[in-house]
């Protein structure tokens, strides 16, 4: 009938008196038949997107889901285009099928999210539960992580046989399985993490480790040889530890190739790794103390470019310091340094001969170091004759870092370290054969701020240019310790729980930390960071000597607080994206400004 309808009969009906009903009834069906056409094609954008759970992932056996960019971008297309359908005033025929989509739409959203959070989660923490180890030393987590690894075997399964992405995520029950898999997730996690904590708090050196590379070292307990790469993570220059054939470490090796014998020897079978671990750092320090002992004593009595031949980097700089503090002391007060001067002077020229001569790797670099040394030491004597200096408390002197081999407070004989007024204990760290840097006098001012900073219970601030050599600078005084010091770049994602963790392993371990471009830290986190350190540097300041040990409450956890812990940080001023550090942080550090090193005197050392 409507193909033999015509305008004639059109106009015969009267339509034209109702034009206007008509038109509007002709665009409302339009827009109707849009909407349809619209959902339908939603529907049908499903049909050919597939995740692809073609390879297994690594060797797990199962699968991880692929393709989910795809989805997530046509979920929030469609999620879009249904919530604008909804609020159509055009939708009332299919209303009812709509709301059925957009419902559909949301729990297969909800559903990609969670199983998403699962596969992180997941990937994340089964190479960590398929360690037997970590299985033995975490049996609860262990159980649990297995229950959801099983759920999420058989899913991943299912999904491998069919990949389509709207009918896996639209499974009744889903959602329900993933959130209760997340809980548990979460669970595990949050174990692991205390587990972590524990460690740590037993071996503070750990704090320094990222969570990744403990856990790489806890997995690995029964066998000492495996944790090996991870001691120049955890010790400033141990490369590795000599074993017996029944895992007994018996010495430690530096980087350089250096071995020093350990006083006493360590028994790893049987122990946890933060066990033996504490007793490898105890027998660093017994042995490096005993080796420097060993070179003070020997020194007097052995022709000096022998002695130097036959004794450890380490040893043969601050041994050596020792003498060189008795012997200018004693020159001042016979007024004979001029005459000291030029003994000081025929030893320099004695190494340079040796370094000319026929000498091991090792000793080359020993005897490189020494010169820096003793070339500062010369000029220091030259400087100190010229000004007639006869007083030993004058200030050209005790600005100069002294070396003492006395009694304590425990009345143990130890290496004591002097500048101005404050005294610090060598911290005896195995440093390896490592190379100084040339002493200037702006690398003494820096020694000079950073070692008042710490009997005034601050920490240090050297702030200037790049390249000036604040980090070094900061770093050679930790050397010139024998101080573990841990340098961290800091950058705008750095949060107070990262930096609060840094500080109880600094605490603990009692070691420094030189925190790099401080100033980048969100002025938020600098905030809280000015808390923390009011706690820590109140805690070290109750203590009346190095040798004394307090445990405070920090952040939640209970941790030993010893009195060579430190802080420092370098700064750029005046950069892009540089935070003003509040006034309460400020006053914590003393500062000091580097600005351009006396490069004649850095190339006549080289």
């Amino acid at each position: 009938q409507m193909e033999n309808f015509t305008l004639d009969q059109f106009i015969e009906l009267g339509m034209l008196k109702n034009a206007q009903e008509i038109g509007d009834i002709g665009d409302r069906s339009g827009k109707e038949l849009g909407i349809e056409q619209q959902l339908h094609a939603m529907q049908a954008a499903w049909e050919h997107v597939f995740f692809d759970c073609s390879e297994p992932y690594r060797t797990t056996g199962t699968y991880i889901l692929k393709g989910a960019d795809e989805v997530i971008a046509l979920l929030d297309e469609q999620i879009v285009m249904t919530q604008a359908m909804q609020f159509s005033p055009f939708n009332k025929p299919f209303k009812e099928e709509i709301d059925e989509w957009n419902d559909k739409l949301v729990y297969v959203s909800e559903c990609q999210d969670q199983w998403l959070k699962v596969q992180r989660s997941w990937m994340y923490l089964q190479p960590i539960f398929d360690s037997p180890d970590i299985m033995k030393q975490l049996p609860t987590e262990g159980k649990k992580f297995q229950l959801v690894d099983k759920k999420w075997r058989a899913a991943m399964t299912k999904c491998s046989k069919d990949g389509h992405a709207l009918t896996r995520l639209s499974e009744e029950g889903l959602l329900k399985l993933w959130q209760v898999a997340n809980d548990d997730l979460d669970m595990v996690q949050k174990g692991l993490d205390d587990y972590l904590e524990t460690k740590r708090g037993a071996f503070a050196r750990f704090y320094f480790l990222s969570n990744d590379e403990l856990l790489e070292i806890l997995s690995q307990t029964k066998d000492p040889l495996r944790v090996q790469p991870f001691l120049s993570k955890v010790f400033e220059a141990m490369k590795q530890l000599t074993f017996t054939d029944a895992l007994v470490a018996t010495q430690m090796h530096s980087k350089e190739g250096e071995i020093i014998d350990f006083v006493s020897h360590v028994t790893t079978s049987g122990k946890n790794v933060e066990v033996w671990m504490t007793e490898v750092e105890e027998q660093m320090l017994a042995s490096c103390r005993n080796v420097i002992r060993i070179g003070v004593e020997s020194y007097p009595v052995t022709e000096r470019n022998v002695w130097v031949k036959e004794h450890p980097g380490q040893v043969v700089l601050n041994s050596s310091q020792v003498h060189w503090t008795a012997e200018v002391e004693e020159a001042i007060g016979n007024a004979s340094l001029s005459d000291y001067y030029a003994k000081l002077k025929d030893q320099l020229l004695g190494l340079v001969r040796l370094v000319r001569g026929d000498i091991t790797k090792l000793q080359r670099m020993s005897i490189g170091a020494l010169v820096v040394i003793d070339v500062h030491a010369m000029d220091t004597v030259e400087k100190m004759a010229k000004d007639n200096i006869s007083d030993p408390m004058s200030f050209e002197w005790i600005s100069q870092l002294r070396y003492y081999w006395e009694v304590d407070d425990r009345n143990q004989e130890n290496l004591i370290a002097r500048m101005v007024q404050t005294p610090f204990p060598y911290g005896y760290e195995y440093l390896g054969n490592s190379f100084r840097l040339v002493i200037t006098p702006l690398t003494d001012m820096c020694y000079m701020t950073l070692m008042g900073a710490q009997s005034l219970n601050l920490g240090g601030a050297p702030a200037g240019p790049a390249g000036t050599g604040k980090t070094e600078t900061t770093k050679d005084l930790a050397k010139a310790l024998a101080k573990q010091c841990v340098v961290f770049n800091c950058s705008p994602e750095m949060d107070y729980l990262m930096v609060g963790k840094f500080f109880k392993g600094l605490s603990s371990s009692g070691a420094w930390c030189c925190f790099d471009e401080f100033n980048r830290i969100n002025i938020e986190v600098l905030s809280v960071i000015a808390q923390q350190l009011l706690q820590l540097f109140g805690a070290k300041r109750e203590l009346k000597s190095y040798n004394e040990v307090a445990e405070l409450e920090f952040d939640g956890t209970w941790i030993q607080m010893r009195p060579t812990f430190n802080v420092f940080i370098t700064m750029n001023p005046g950069y892009l994206g540089r935070s003003e550090l509040p006034e309460g942080l400020k006053a914590l550090f003393r500062p000091i400004t580097v600005m351009v090193p006396d490069f004649q005197l850095i190339i006549e050392n080289m």
